[in-house]
């Protein structure tokens, strides 16, 4: 919802732009390219179609619930391992949905970024560092049984997470919002179902997770916990904002890929803070990684490379947006 602030500065100090039918009109008359007449075409959303924005807002409420409620059950490593799916997931639904199209080495491309994360919680679980993840005390059955748990609830936030992807990249086609409006709007509806849920939840229940009284004495009572908070909210709307802008100028898919790279930054944090250890297994992962990512997304161009088999090279124009 912070999102607003600037949005209404904008409203109030920069002047208003030009209508739609005069700006379909220029745009014809000045011969503008066809991706140009259709992005003049969208139209502004009316308060009841902002509606639909209330779906990834909710998919990322869920996501981010089950993503964090697996992860409980789940060791490190093996929620990043599985955690890397999501690129593959959001393929196939641009693909299946959006009628995308996806040539065979941004199909490669894909594989090799979800590679790079699948052994980087390979090495995390080579190296024994979730020894004690799901419980110091628990029988190998139930830990076994507690990865199942977590691996498929973290699927499952994954899933919604890669929705919440596609429908961001199906509104900005046909409405006429401007990413940090379409984070204004999903914070405006995740506040509201949030809030919803939680009464409903504190008026039924009273205690445990719902006890809103104690949330607020906590965080309110708490200096760190406040300041966390602050930061939090300011981190995830800038978060928010990168992201969308990214499926607004690219695509959901090299979104996902992109998004999934922060893995990298994590690493070096760690590492320079001194709470990891360096693995030759995790370089190669981290490279495989950063690779594949600016493979899909362009920045190098394995089309041109001799040592790519003929079959795997599209002459096409590449063409994912």
């Amino acid at each position: 919802m912070l999102c607003w602030i600037p949005l209404l500065l904008m409203k109030c100090f920069l002047a208003k732009p030009a209508s739609g039918q005069h700006e379909r009109s220029r745009l014809i008359e000045e011969g503008a390219t066809v991706g140009d007449r259709a992005a003049a075409l969208r139209r502004r959303p009316t308060l009841r179609e902002s509606l639909v924005m209330a779906v990834p807002s909710m998919c990322d409420l869920l996501g981010t619930t089950l993503m964090n409620v697996g992860l409980v059950y789940t060791p490190v490593s093996v929620y990043q391992m599985t955690r890397g799916s999501i690129i593959l997931i959001v393929g196939l639904m641009s693909v299946m949905f959006l009628q995308k199209r996806i040539t065979k080495l941004e199909w490669v491309s894909l594989f090799v970024v979800f590679l790079g994360v699948f052994l980087v919680g390979l090495s995390g679980y080579l190296s024994g560092g979730d020894a004690d993840g799901v419980g110091a005390g628990a029988t190998k059955a139930g830990v076994s049984f507690d990865i199942v748990i977590g691996m498929t609830l973290v699927f499952l936030g994954i899933t919604l997470t890669a929705v919440q992807f596609v429908v961001e990249e199906h509104i900005l086609t046909y409405l006429k919002v401007e990413p940090v409006e379409v984070v204004g709007y999903e914070g405006l509806y995740g506040v509201a179902l949030t809030t919803t849920a939680m009464t409903v939840g504190w008026l039924a229940y009273g205690q445990g997770y719902f006890d809103l009284a104690a949330a607020f004495r906590q965080m309110f009572g708490n200096p760190v916990i406040l300041l966390t908070t602050v930061l939090i909210m300011v981190s995830i709307c800038l978060f928010n904002f990168c992201g969308i802008s990214l499926t607004y100028l690219l695509n959901s898919t090299s979104r996902s890929t992109i998004d999934t790279s922060r893995t990298l930054l994590v690493w070096l944090i760690s590492m320079a803070l001194g709470w990891e250890s360096f693995h030759w297994l995790q370089m190669l992962a981290f490279g495989l990684l950063v690779g594949g990512t600016l493979a899909f997304n362009g920045v190098i161009q394995p089309e041109n490379w001799s040592v790519v088999p003929a079959w795997l090279k599209d002459l096409e124009e590449n063409v994912h947006t």
